[in-house]
């Protein structure tokens, strides 16, 4: 939701000029959703002690959160730095 908002918020450009790209809001939506989900299913089994697997998985939905937060920073930058 912070995304979506912050996305909004900041200025648009004309669209001769975009500085944003509609793909990259896309991957950052999808990554963020992704390692959320699995984050509320590995969390709960892996203090359950159910194996190295849901670590694993815990593990990956970090990364992809961290992946959103950069794709998300870096389709942003353009429109903050601009001001």
């Amino acid at each position: 939701m912070i995304f979506g908002v912050a996305y909004w918020m900041f200025p648009r450009f004309a669209p001769d000029t975009p500085r944003r790209s509609e793909r990259l809001a896309l991957m950052s939506y999808v990554t963020l959703n992704a390692g959320l989900i699995a984050r509320a299913v590995a969390e709960p089994l892996l203090a359950l002690r159910r194996g190295e697997l849901w670590a694993v998985v815990l593990t990956a939905s970090a990364v992809l959160q961290w992946l959103s937060a950069l794709m998300f920073a870096l389709n942003t930058w353009a429109r903050v730095k601009a001001r």
